[in-house]
């Protein structure tokens, strides 16, 4: 973070921005700083930086007072009005950040914060885009301001030609139309409107409705009118959430009304304005619930071929979460339960859970596969659990698979997803937060699939540590075996160097040891070469009873010493193919 003071040092840091800047600055000031602006544009760097295609975004506040600024700039920038903007920053794509808290109208940048910390201009970004999408074009703005705009309207219409009529002046093909209706409503005004939207269908470019687009909720039933209107080329989308508030809006107009759904009447009585306020609310929700609605198409194929549409139903009572819960553990013969953390799983200890469980089970003999994240408390309160319920299998996965959600799925045909809204929460219901239920088969599927995915590798990395384990006990084991040969290696040389007389006697010694450290080394080597699966065999006709009987004399002498006496019963041959070395290795 750096601070210019100064004009002169607070212009060369808007010129050094500029200057670093990509392809794209965006900039937002208050109404005072499209002068700054126009100092800009008089300047030499700015006409640099346009040369090389720079692509500059302006929001401020368009007033009857900078209104010529923003004439001016009209084509140079690209410039939206929003009211009431207070403060000025700026923001490049090469990852910088610059701020005047206050611009002095007609006066230069005296003070200049510069940043180029990821969190500042990230945080900026952000908002600079949040404010650019509720801006309006400077270019209507301007027209506002140069044109005596007429007030608002906003008034009742009463009786059905009354609202015929609006409607009908509404229908232009050239304009985008977006309506909210049930599909009664729709068919009402294709019979009341049937001139107008055909003379409006033949004059549109392509002979259709293509900029009209229509959410509704199609039942069986309602696939003649919903194909009638696809045949127009108008857009429609099933919803299974229509809310009772009927509504068609252009961009500048709306008209709203309380319709009953399954009543097939006209509207009687009709809310119509023109208020920007009135017209951005309806188009706002109409936009959200047209991103999730599904296709008409897809829909009446659904209708036709007998396929219902699963229904997701939220729930924000966490009571009734957990009812519908244990209805599903109660009613089902598999269940798998993925924990989000692990207090959720302590949270389900307490309040008895698992007692409950046992009881299920017992009854219904349901398979249950529990996951559960790591954490260091976790062990001691699962192996408690473990005993209670010894039917239940449970896995503990990576802590860092912890997540805000816990997963329920039953027989793989219904899902429930938890929220869980305060971990931190002691209290079971305090945690929860909403819930998702579905009985989509291929939801279910899916998150059944991961689940597995998660158990399997729980197990993959339970036998990952018992191979180190074994490679670590393996390492040590190796390690003490051969610090005793060393160590007796050392002692014999220096014994044999010190002590002429005994010499003899020490390099027997002396060599034992060496070769017993060889032996040792042989086998460390052959355990690597099995462990990388580069064990080689070279096989042969042999005598086995020859191999064994040749092992047992050379290893007649180190038992005796030892009290131990060894002999081998048996006699002839007996032919085999294998590795003699090996298998002597094993006898």
């Amino acid at each position: 973070m750096e601070v210019a003071h100064g004009a002169d040092e607070a212009g060369a840091k808007i010129a050094a921005f500029l200057a670093r800047a990509n392809s794209r600055v965006s900039i937002c000031t208050d109404r005072r700083g499209l002068g700054i602006a126009m100092q800009m544009k008089g300047s030499k760097r700015f006409k640099t930086e346009r040369g090389k295609g720079l692509k500059l975004r302006f929001i401020t506040e368009v007033t009857r007072e900078n209104k010529a600024f923003a004439k001016t700039l009209e084509g140079v920038v690209e410039l939206r009005h929003l009211d009431g903007v207070v403060g000025n920053f700026a923001i490049s794509d090469s990852g910088e950040f610059i701020s005047s808290a206050v611009i002095q109208e007609g006066s230069p940048v005296t003070e200049l914060i510069y940043s180029n910390a990821r969190g500042v201009v990230s945080q900026h970004e952000l908002l600079f885009e949040t404010l650019w999408q509720k801006a309006v074009s400077a270019e209507t703005r301007i027209r506002e301001l140069d044109q005596a705009t007429p007030p608002t309207q906003t008034r009742l219409l009463k009786g059905e030609k009354e609202v015929v009529r609006q409607i009908a002046r509404m229908i232009d093909p050239s304009e985008e139309i977006v309506v909210c209706m049930t599909p009664n409503g729709v068919g009402m005004v294709l019979d009341s409107l049937a001139e107008p939207i055909s003379l409006a269908a033949s004059s549109s470019p392509q002979g259709r409705l293509s900029r009209i687009r229509w959410l509704t909720c199609v039942e069986e039933g309602d696939a003649v009118i919903a194909t009638a209107c696809l045949g127009l080329g108008i857009q429609v989308r099933h919803t299974s959430k229509l809310p009772p508030l009927s509504f068609v809006c252009t961009k500048s107009e709306i008209l709203a009304s309380i319709q009953s759904l399954g009543e097939r009447t006209l509207f009687q009585n009709v809310l119509s304005s023109d208020d920007s306020a009135y017209v951005g609310h309806f188009r706002s929700l109409f936009e959200e619930m047209w991103k999730d609605g599904v296709e008409a198409s897809k829909r009446i194929e659904e209708i036709t071929s007998g396929r219902e549409r699963a229904i997701v139903k939220v729930i924000e009572n966490p009571e009734e979460s957990l009812r519908v819960a244990w209805d599903l553990i109660e009613g089902s013969k598999e269940v798998l339960l993925m924990f989000s953390t692990p207090r959720a799983f302590f949270r389900e200890v307490n309040a008895g859970a698992f007692e409950r469980l046992k009881s299920v089970i017992s009854k219904r003999g349901t398979s249950v596969n529990i996951l559960i994240p790591y954490d260091e408390k976790l062990t001691p309160l699962l192996d408690r659990v473990k005993t209670e319920v010894p039917a239940v299998d449970f896995r503990v996965m990576n802590e860092s698979l912890r997540t805000r959600i816990s997963i329920l799925i039953a027989d793989r045909s219904k899902t429930l997803v938890l929220e869980t809204r305060d971990d931190g929460s002691e209290d079971l219901m305090g945690a929860l937060g909403l819930a998702t239920y579905t009985e989509s088969k291929s939801l279910a599927a899916s998150y059944a699939a991961i689940f597995e995915n998660i158990w399997k590798q729980t197990e993959l990395y339970d036998k990952l540590m018992l191979h180190e384990k074994l490679q670590s006990d393996f390492v040590n084991i190796a390690a003490h075996e051969l610090r005793t040969p060393v160590q007796a290696i050392i002692n014999y040389a220096e014994l044999a160097t010190t002590n002429s007389e005994n010499r003899d006697e020490y390099y027997g010694k002396l060599l034992r040891n060496v070769m017993r450290l060889q032996a040792l080394t042989e086998d460390i080597l052959d355990a690597a070469r099995i462990d990388g699966g580069t064990l080689r065999l070279n096989k042969e006709r042999i005598d086995i009873n020859a191999v064994v009987e040749a092992v047992v004399e050379e290893q007649k002498i180190g038992s005796g010493t030892k009290g131990v006496t060894l002999f081998m019963v048996g006699s002839g041959s007996l032919m085999v193919e294998g590795d003699k070395g090996r298998l002597s290795q094993v006898v």
